[in-house]
C-alpha cells in the first residue's frame, strides 16, 4: 500500500482525535497518521503499542488499528526495506518512476533511448540497494 494513501485513510478514521481538546488525543492522532512512515521496526512496534494502550481511543478504533497491524508488512516503510524496492517504499512506485522518465524522455525519444534509460536507472537503484 502507498504510505501516503494509508496515512490519509488513517486521518479519516481518526479525525475525531484531532478535534478533541485533549493535547494527548492530538498527540495520539499525530502518532497514528505517521505510522506508515516509520523507518524502524522496533520504533514502529513501540509506537503502535503505545497508541493501542491510549485511553483516548474507542474499542472500535483499537480494533481498526489491530486489523491494519495484521498487514504492517505491506503498510509500513520499516517492513518494506528488506525486499528490493528500487529505493521506493510505496505502491506508487510506478508514479515516481514515471516522473523520472518524463524528465529524461519525451515523445520524440527513440526506443533505444528508452531502454538505455531503464537500464541506467535500474543500475543506479541496484547500487543504492547494495550500499544499504
Amino acid at each position: 500500500m502507498c504510505a501516503w494513501h494509508v496515512s490519509n485513510n488513517l486521518k479519516k478514521h481518526f479525525a475525531y482525535l484531532n478535534r478533541l481538546k485533549s493535547q494527548n488525543a492530538k498527540k495520539i492522532y499525530q502518532s497514528i497518521i505517521s505510522l506508515p512512515y516509520n523507518e524502524y521496526i522496533g520504533g514502529y512496534e513501540d509506537e503502535y503499542k503505545g497508541i493501542v494502550r491510549s485511553k483516548d481511543l474507542s474499542p472500535d478504533s483499537i480494533a481498526y488499528l489491530q486489523k491494519r497491524n495484521e498487514y504492517c508488512d505491506l503498510l509500513v516503510k520499516a517492513f518494506m526495506k528488506n525486499p528490493f524496492t528500487g529505493s521506493t517504499y510505496t505502491t506508487s512506485r510506478i508514479e515516481s518512476k514515471h516522473r523520472i522518465f518524463k524528465k529524461i524522455l519525451n515523445s520524440g525519444s527513440s526506443l533505444i533511448k528508452v531502454f538505455q534509460t531503464f537500464a541506467y536507472l535500474e543500475q543506479i537503484e541496484i547500487e543504492n540497494f547494495q550500499k544499504k
